[in-house]
């Protein structure tokens, strides 16, 4: 065992010396001594080496990566081999029963190896997993996710499993990993970590709860709606919808629908007093239009809108009320304190009439919003449903000529 240790060692470092460190090569030409050094050479050729010794393997390929390799060496297809490899390794259950421990010792020329030297520790694969979470966590670290996520569900690595579906953005999975775990807690933990970007999580978590048997759910249902409620998160009709299904007392949603309806409510005298304030404006701006062409306008202002001085002759007056000298307008033909206000309302025309005939904006929009009602109706308000309308010719005859 003690030989064999040793090899293993050796044979260890002289790889890790391969794959890591420089080797000149001295060579004389015309008189003149010349140092070239050879390429490093690749790990990941090495690695069918330790076939029948997983543990060194695990230690020479801890070796390569601590090693500060050239950017360019470590970036390709190859050293990804040597991470996911050594990420396995990390994860393989009892490293040490399929390889000999160098502190075992030889008795009577037999090698006999104590059930302590041949199983691992739980220590050793506690320190293990945690350079597992290290790899998983390090930016630097060249491995595929999809891969690291299937050695995670092949080894059962809970902890590994659930950062890499957070990484990859597949929340739902987190959702029925804990529902198939009967993990409760860490599914609300789940929601409220990760849900107010993607609600559908909630509506997930709400359906599992609400039709699920054999136990009183009503304290997470409970949870769910009040986040839900607080944040805005489900469109009430749905929660209603959702908890129709179930046996859960309406007192748990009362409160819920109580609220909402209140919020509605709010929003609609909201609605109404800026649509009387729009009113408003709009009769205050159509009066001012027809008196402007109907009668003469009366300019009074006596200074520059601009530069603050004395008027004096040229001087350009605008239907908004403001005169500016000659000099200070230059060449512009509008005013110029309120064209950039009027430039961006056109521009602001112009984009939604250019949405239009965007429909798939509609549709992607109507997908993934929690109210859908609101943005159909903020569509009709914006009349970007309505066609472009081209009236027909006008016609005169010679009666009406007459």
């Amino acid at each position: 065992v003690s030989t064999q240790s040793t090899w293993a060692e050796e044979t260890t470092q002289v790889l890790k010396d391969v794959c890591t460190a420089w080797f000149p090569r001295i060579s004389e030409e015309d008189g003149i001594i010349q140092t070239q050094y050879g390429k490093r050479s690749r790990p990941e050729l090495y690695i069918t080496c330790f076939v029948d010794a997983p543990y060194y393997l695990m230690r020479f390929l801890e070796l390569v990566v601590m090693y500060d390799l050239d950017l360019e060496e470590s970036n390709d297809d190859g050293f990804s081999v040597v991470w996911i490899t050594l990420f396995e390794l990390y994860l393989t259950d009892n490293l040490r029963r399929t390889v000999t421990n160098p502190n075992a010792e030889q008795r009577t020329g037999e090698e006999n190896i104590s059930k302590e030297d041949e199983e691992e520790s739980e220590h050793d694969k506690i320190q293990r997993h945690v350079k597992a979470m290290c790899i998983l966590r390090n930016s630097e670290a060249k491995y595929d996710p999809e891969q690291a996520l299937v050695l995670c569900q092949k080894y059962g690595f809970k902890e590994g499993m659930l950062y890499l579906l957070e990484k990859l953005h597949l929340h739902s999975e987190i959702i029925y990993y804990h529902m198939e775990n009967n993990d409760y807690v860490a599914l609300i933990d789940a929601c409220k970590r990760l849900g107010d970007n993607n609600r559908d999580m909630w509506a997930q978590a709400l359906t599992f709860f609400c039709q699920a048997r054999g136990k009183d759910f009503t304290e997470y249902i409970y949870d769910i709606i009040t986040h839900v409620d607080q944040k805005d998160l489900l469109p009430p009709m749905l929660v209603v919808e959702i908890m129709g299904r179930s046996d859960i007392k309406f007192d748990v949603l009362q409160s819920f629908l109580h609220r909402r309806v209140q919020v509605m409510m709010q929003s609609i005298e909201d609605d109404q007093a800026a649509i009387a304030q729009f009113k408003e404006n709009s009769n205050k701006m159509e009066s001012e239009l027809k008196a402007m062409g109907q009668s003469a306008q009366l300019f009074q202002l006596n200074k520059c809108s601009r530069c603050h001085s004395a008027l004096e002759l040229p001087v350009m007056h605008f239907f908004c009320k403001h005169s500016f000298h000659h000099r200070c307008l230059g060449e512009k033909e509008e005013c110029p304190i309120c064209s950039p206000e009027t430039r961006k309302l056109e521009y602001k025309k112009e984009e939604l009439e250019a949405l239009v005939d965007k429909h798939d904006r509609f549709s992607e929009q109507l997908k993934h919003a929690p109210d859908g009602f609101g943005v159909i109706s903020n569509y009709f308000g914006r009349t970007l449903f309505n066609g472009h309308y081209n009236p027909p010719p006008v016609t005169y005859s010679d009666e009406d000529s007459d």
